[in-house]
């Protein structure tokens, strides 16, 4: 199977939770849609939620998972460090996969609607992962226990993208701004997606542009 490496991101409050693993974390695009439907635009924000930390993460799939045809299997939900299976569908028991496949991270395409979101978004080139912490290791092999490495790769603060946008769409502690206008617009959530991917750019230029981050799960060859 082939290695990827890529930029996750997480939506996070000021807390730090180590070993990093047994956690869901997202494209870009996909931590925005989570920003603006699931933090926003409560004060204060849900969660705690102050920053988008960003993930140098390393994917191989195992053999068993490739000969399906995919390098990601389906995409589990992770509350307080553990595998709770999804938050709208029935999808089995976690160890569902990892018996058939080993420890792999799983992933869903916003695109496809399976397991969530279920309808059309601003953000249509979201992407959600799974990341169990029995398959993270220093490189990847595709062995059961070693299939995701990860390493820390900076983080942006939402005040610093909300102060640099000018306005009064959302107003909290007497700060106010413009960055969270047009939830549902799309040229809007592209805006935001740009500005703070402008944002990494600008704080951390000696840390590479990787390529984007894929999902290649298919629902009828993984469930076969």
């Amino acid at each position: 199977a082939p290695t990827f490496t890529f930029y996750l991101y997480r939506a996070q409050n000021e807390h730090d939770y180590y070993p990093f693993g047994n956690v869901n974390a997202a494209n870009l695009p996909g931590v925005m849609w989570y920003l603006a439907n699931e933090v926003m635009p409560r004060c204060p924000k849900r969660y705690g939620i102050m920053r988008i930390k960003r993930i140098l993460v390393t994917t191989k799939a195992t053999p068993e998972l490739f000969l399906h045809g995919m390098n990601y299997g389906v995409r589990y939900s992770y509350d307080a460090g553990k595998c709770t299976g999804s938050n709208t569908l029935n999808l089995g028991p976690c160890s569902v996969t990892w018996d058939r496949f080993g420890y792999v991270p799983g992933c869903n395409n916003f695109g496809d609607k399976y397991p969530w979101p279920a309808v059309d978004t601003c953000y249509p080139e979201g992407i959600w992962y799974d990341l169990p912490l029995e398959g993270k290791c220093e490189k990847p092999t595709g062995a059961w226990n070693c299939t995701w490495s990860a390493e820390d790769a900076g983080e942006i603060r939402l005040d610093e993208l909300e102060s640099a946008v000018p306005g009064y769409g959302y107003c909290c502690h007497g700060n106010c701004t413009g960055f969270w206008q047009g939830v549902w617009i799309r040229s809007a959530c592209d805006r935001r997606v740009q500005q703070a991917a402008d944002m990494f750019r600008q704080k951390y230029p000696e840390m590479l542009d990787k390529p984007l981050a894929s999902c290649d799960f298919n629902r009828q060859r993984f469930w076969a």
